[in-house]
């Protein structure tokens, strides 16, 4: 039986209010992005066809697509140019969990499956 569960949230807080928390560059871009689709969208989320994802263009760099397998890998299958310029390598194919110091594994791998 998989560990997957579709959910759909019944709320999600205000990105206003978090965006002064935010310390980074890039997080701040993608909540504003994220408030703006929300803000578009009558204070919903948008439908997949209604995801206009413009706002989200300048911090897509350091954005990576992966592909999790619970409690196994975490494979890169799309790295932002700036990742590669972090890493000095090409992350495509990659299993993120291999660069991960092997103390620190477990942890990382949890936090991946929080997130996914």
């Amino acid at each position: 039986m998989s560990r997957w569960t579709t959910r759909r949230p019944g709320y999600f807080g205000s990105i206003a209010e978090a965006l002064p928390n935010f310390t980074t560059r890039n997080c701040e871009l993608l909540a504003t992005g994220y408030a703006n689709l929300i803000e578009r969208g009558d204070g919903g989320i948008p439908p997949k066809n209604g995801l206009d994802i413009t706002d989200f263009a300048p911090a897509m760099s350091n954005v990576a697509l992966t592909a999790v397998t619970l409690g196994s890998t975490c494979v890169f299958r799309i790295a932002g140019e700036a990742l590669l310029r972090r890493f000095g390598q090409n992350l495509v194919g990659v299993d993120y969990y291999g660069l991960v110091d092997p103390m620190r594994r477990d942890h990382a791998m949890r936090s991946m499956e929080l997130v996914v």
